[in-house]
């Protein structure tokens, strides 16, 4: 298991987060200047559960309400299912490509997208049919614990 930041590729000031470390919180872009306990996270390549960090053991994972690849939901925090459910799927994601692109295990020709393609704070995160866009594209990058518990004594003294 691998502590990241997922840094939006249009806009690296931008990362995957929540407002919110609760069951239900939707997925926003947010900035990696703010709280770490709210862009950082877990991501596991062997059960493929993106969680986040804060939100403790086994942490609420990235989620795509409804277990539907209709429309174009956005992504949520949810607890995680057991492997052997078949809904587990619809919080499973893979890495693709050079550029990083979160692709769904359960609809696999869809990725994490930000909606409207607007670079900003706030802006949605939802699932969309892969396109190649920027707007669907990650920088991974791996952390260290301490890059956390510094970040969060810096946001402290401000």
């Amino acid at each position: 298991m691998a502590l990241v930041l997922f840094q939006y590729a249009m806009d690296p000031t931008l990362a995957m987060g929540v407002t919110n470390q609760q069951s239900g919180s939707p997925l926003s872009l947010q900035s990696v200047t703010g709280n770490p306990n709210l862009i950082t996270w877990n991501y596991n390549p062997l059960n493929q559960l993106i969680t986040l960090a804060a939100s403790g053991t086994p942490g609420l994972c990235v989620t795509i309400p409804g277990a539907s690849c209709s429309g174009t939901p956005v992504l949520q925090l949810q607890q995680p299912l057991p492997l052997s459910n078949a809904n587990s799927k619809f919080q499973q994601w893979r890495q693709l490509g050079s550029t990083t692109y979160l692709t769904s295990v359960g609809c696999s020709t869809q990725v994490v997208d930000a909606q409207n393609r607007s670079p900003a704070v706030g802006t949605p995160l939802w699932l969309y049919p892969y396109n190649g866009s920027p707007a669907q594209q990650w920088i991974v990058s791996s952390l260290l614990q301490s890059d956390i518990k510094e970040r969060l004594q810096e946001l402290e003294k401000a």
